[in-house]
């Protein structure tokens, strides 16, 4: 139940988080948020495990870079119609 909640938790707030960035860059998400937020922390997740593993930072940069390049291009700009 400790782990439902956390990541109940975690999910509302990334979804806040990137809801929050659409807003202040002007773009809006190719797919819906939840999905871009669970998808976003289950690679974190992932990434984190690995960096306990072998504490790779240099590794783990590449890592984050490609994730992030990867939930960049979920976003397009917004057009105000």
């Amino acid at each position: 139940e400790i782990a439902t909640v956390q990541y109940r938790t975690m999910d509302e707030e990334a979804v806040l988080f990137f809801e929050e960035c659409a807003d202040r860059t002007n773009v809006r998400w190719t797919e819906p948020v939840t999905s871009i937020a669970r998808f976003a922390l289950a690679m974190l997740d992932g990434l984190v495990l690995r960096w306990l593993v072998d504490r790779d930072g240099d590794a783990m940069t590449v890592a984050l870079d490609d994730m992030v390049q990867i939930v960049a291009s979920k976003a397009v700009e917004s057009r105000d119609d």
